[in-house]
């Protein structure tokens, strides 16, 4: 498995890791993985989704798709984080396919800026331990 999810923020901003070889059915078990984190939390959901240690990525559009589709629409915002101007083109296409509110940031500081301009009460809500590994 080449992703690991936790709570940034419990319950309100989860923080998904992506690292080495992306496979298609990868997606999906993320996709799973998020739908069950969304579900235990208190919508608005947000996810951070750190694509920086991300080697390579299937490049099938379609099967990304399938694999990601049945993620119904949420409140919350997906934040992609990147460098890569591939992986930016490749999730833009999902993410516009699948109707998701998503944004690029470069920094995980910079996401939980930008998700607590959205959602304000975020600002005094404690970050879990995961973001001191960042």
């Amino acid at each position: 498995m080449s992703f690991d999810i936790s709570w940034l923020i419990d319950k309100r901003v989860a923080y998904m890791r992506m690292y080495g070889n992306i496979e298609v059915e990868e997606i999906k078990q993320m996709s799973e993985a998020f739908r069950t984190y969304r579900d235990e939390g208190t919508a608005p959901v947000h996810i951070i989704v750190d694509t920086r240690n991300m080697t390579k990525m299937p490049m099938a559009f379609d099967k990304i798709k399938d694999a990601s589709a049945g993620r119904e629409q949420t409140k919350g915002w997906t934040v992609i984080l990147t460098n890569s101007s591939v992986t930016r083109f490749v999730a833009t296409l999902v993410t516009q396919t699948i109707s998701l509110q998503y944004r690029f940031m470069e920094s995980p500081e910079a996401a939980l800026a930008y998700l607590s301009q959205l959602s304000p009460e975020l600002v005094d809500l404690p970050l879990n331990d995961v973001m001191l590994q960042l």
